[in-house]
């Protein structure tokens, strides 16, 4: 079902297997001592605990196996009709960041200590890349976007504009100018193929701005 049970589901789980065999002195409200659910792990090595993380529900929609079929047989259509080449089909997809913000990482403590903090600055500047990348796996400068109202290229060096492009946008996010700018200045005359009659497929999500 894709929905990896917490330990509180796994004990609701045993008592509920206990009540089937009619053990009548485990009562709904008794609790399933974590020890146990340890040895269950122990016991059967094809099961791990691990931290879970978060999926947007858009995100778990669409890795029904059914679209990701439907998906592909689509793809494999317009493959087979247009002759497109793996150097011709593009990915483009953007990502975030808030500049300044440390991500988890490993730091020496008291023993005994849980959660040491690292302190960090308040206020963030949000970042915005763009990146793509074909299936014959050739990619592209990336295009970085910042929040503010003007840029000035003269804070890059030469080095820096060969290796990125750099734009603007009021919120550090992409914004429909900002893609079809990217489309036309960007993509079309970098990914143009050398024989006119190529067809290019290039791959985005339904993000507003793509």
């Amino acid at each position: 079902m894709g929905v990896p049970p917490r330990w509180r589901h796994v004990g609701e789980m045993m008592r509920a297997i206990l009540a089937q065999r009619g053990e009548t002195n485990t009562s709904h409200e008794r609790p399933i001592r974590k020890h146990l659910i340890q040895r269950f792990v122990t016991c059967h090595p094809e099961v791990a605990t691990q931290f879970s993380s978060t999926l947007n529900r858009e995100r778990a929609i669409a890795s029904n196996p059914q679209i990701i079929n439907h998906f592909f047989n689509r793809l494999s259509e317009l493959r087979s009709r247009y002759h497109i080449q793996p150097q011709n089909m593009w990915n483009f997809d953007e990502k975030g960041f808030l500049l300044g913000v440390a991500s988890k990482e490993k730091v020496l403590c008291r023993a005994g200590r849980r959660n040491p903090h690292v302190i960090q600055e308040g206020s963030h500047e949000w970042i915005t890349l763009i990146e793509c990348i074909s299936a014959g796996g050739e990619t592209f400068p990336p295009c970085l976007i910042y929040k503010g109202e003007a840029h000035y290229m003269g804070w890059h060096d030469y080095e820096e504009c060969r290796e990125a492009m750099f734009d603007i946008s009021p919120t550090g996010w992409s914004n429909n100018r900002l893609g079809l700018h990217w489309l036309k200045e960007h993509f079309h005359p970098i990914t143009l193929p050398s024989r006119s009659s190529e067809y290019r497929l290039i791959h985005f999500d339904g993000y507003s701005s793509h």
